[in-house]
């Protein structure tokens, strides 16, 4: 793996030193990047990989934007079980029922048939992102009382942009295609 570091040079690491586990890694605290990696995969039963592969691909076209959409994916975690050994509620979930699907800032809206995936429409800056992220959080906090927390990391912004983020009202759109 090779990693653009926090001091700007590029490092070649193995994966076991990143220390991956469930949503965590070193790379959470590093401010490393990976900017390139080698997967070694097991082989298997060719006809039966090829219907799981073509039964998973058929599931995200339903609920996910085609691969040439600009998407980081799922952006907000999962909340965790309410009870031990209880399920984790989507946040997709929460969001949509606060009504977020759709909603735009700029370019940068969230995904009609998944509220927890921001979609580029073209031009959307890291601003807009920002700026409709907010939002969402917001409209979760109002709806469900939650705090939603980001599964990406956010590169380049000041603590008080992010901040300003946080409380930030600027007009919300559509994500229609006349918006």
């Amino acid at each position: 793996m090779d990693l653009a570091t926090a001091g700007g040079g590029i490092e070649t690491v193995s994966p076991e030193s990143l220390c991956f586990d469930y949503r965590e890694s070193r790379l959470k605290t590093s401010g490393d990047v990976v900017v390139s990696a080698r997967f070694h995969l097991p082989t298997g039963e060719r006809d039966r990989l090829e219907q799981t592969i073509r039964d998973t691909l058929a599931l995200r076209a339903e609920k996910h934007p085609p691969h040439e959409a600009a998407t980081a994916g799922s952006f907000f975690k999962n909340l965790p079980p309410a009870a031990p050994g209880g399920r984790r509620t989507a946040a997709g979930l929460i969001l949509d029922q606060a009504g977020a699907r759709g909603l735009s800032v700029g370019d940068a809206c969230v995904f009609e048939k998944h509220a927890n995936i921001i979609i580029n429409r073209g031009s959307a800056t890291a601003q807009d992102v920002l700026k409709l992220t907010g939002k969402m959080k917001r409209m979760a906090f109002a709806h469900a009382g939650v705090v939603l927390e980001e599964e990406v990391r956010r590169i380049g912004f000041t603590n008080n942009e992010l901040a300003m983020a946080e409380i930030e009202t600027d007009p919300v759109g559509s994500c229609s295609a006349d918006a």
